[in-house]
């Protein structure tokens, strides 16, 4: 065992805003026995001179300066560098409460877990608690070989278990040598990082406990809508598939709840993506490209609308029909109603 329990992973970009907080609930945790790796991807503003005031305080803290490379290859490149037993990963605009390393320590003790997942808030702008993840599992729930295709299923109908900030991770088990390159910028680069540690893992705790607080700013990395994350989505559900295969959970039941999720996805992508502002031609022919991806045809064989809204029905609708000026005006209209509505409610 290393003399270091836990390497805690900040990658840093252009977040002075928030960095400040992130570090205090790291330092100011009750259990003690860890190191920062703190990866500075090409700051502009005055997030490295923050960093580097807190390292001058503590030794536990290490800081590492690259050109900007984006947050996937960010949080690989400090992967490299961890040396505790155990790495975690902490986004710098969100933070932690002051338990976490101490209720995960006595967690992987007592049942020396390859890894753990734990529950979140999420906290607007200025850290003011908006709504708390609800639990999937019991507390304690602990998944082998014998049952973690449980598990797996979570991964494939939601977004539920996906965040890699949300678990503690054996770093033996970590596949530090990959290359996602070719993933760089990508949306869902979370769920693309966790399957190759769900596939290695022998036995994952689930702790029905909230322990990270996941800011929703309008500046965090990977928050704003971009028309490519509808190719994002078939990227990496391409390689959640192929890891489907792998581990032999490819039924008839998970094959529904993968692809109507990976439509349910694309439906709200598109939806985002319709009100940002692109011309009709654009709305088309993005729509259009997307639908002609082998995983989205093999969708419609398998397709089941579990967890869609009404709207969300409608939309795919028009989607699968091309009606695509009318989707759009759809989509509009209804966000306009919706700031209305919100407007009318605040006052």
């Amino acid at each position: 065992m290393n003399d270091i329990y836990f390497s805690i992973l900040i990658p840093v970009y252009n977040v002075d805003k928030y960095i400040r907080q992130c570090l205090d609930t790291v330092m100011s945790q009750t259990y003690n026995n860890f190191e920062v790796i703190i990866v500075n991807d090409g700051s502009t503003d005055n997030s490295a001179s923050i960093c580097e005031e807190y390292a001058k305080k503590d030794l536990r803290i290490k800081i590492y300066n690259q050109t900007n490379q984006g947050l996937l290859l960010t949080r690989r490149n400090s992967i490299q560098k961890a040396k505790g037993d155990y790495v975690l990963f902490l986004d710098s605009d969100d933070y932690w409460e002051k338990n976490l390393l101490e209720e995960v320590y006595k967690s992987i003790k007592k049942y020396h877990c390859d890894m753990l997942l734990f529950r979140y808030n999420r906290v607007n702008e200025y850290g003011k608690l908006m709504k708390r993840d609800v639990g999937v599992f019991e507390n304690e729930t602990m998944f082998t070989q014998e049952n973690k295709e449980l598990l797996f299923k979570q991964f494939i109908k939601g977004s539920r278990v996906n965040n890699i900030w949300a678990k503690v991770v054996r770093r033996e088990i970590i596949d530090a040598d990959t290359d996602y390159t070719n993933f760089k910028d990508k949306k869902s680069e979370d769920l693309l990082q966790s399957m190759p540690l769900f596939c290695k893992a022998e036995s994952i705790l689930y702790l029905d406990k909230p322990l990270y607080n996941y800011r929703l700013s309008m500046s965090g990395r990977g928050r704003n809508f971009k028309a490519q994350y509808l190719d994002d989505i078939w990227a990496v559900r391409e390689v959640v598939y192929d890891y489907m295969v792998k581990m032999g959970y490819g039924s008839e039941e998970n094959l529904k709840l993968f692809y109507s999720y990976y439509v349910l996805c694309i439906v709200r992508f598109a939806k985002a993506f319709a009100i940002t502002g692109p011309t009709q031609e654009e709305v088309s022919h993005t729509l259009n490209k997307t639908k002609e991806k082998a995983l989205f045809l093999n969708a419609l064989g398998y397709l089941k609308f579990y967890n869609f809204s009404l709207e969300e029905r409608i939309c795919y609708y028009l989607f699968i029909n091309n009606k695509y000026r009318t989707f759009t005006k759809y989509i509009q209209i209804n966000n306009l109603i919706k700031q209305f509505l919100k407007r009318v409610i605040k006052y």
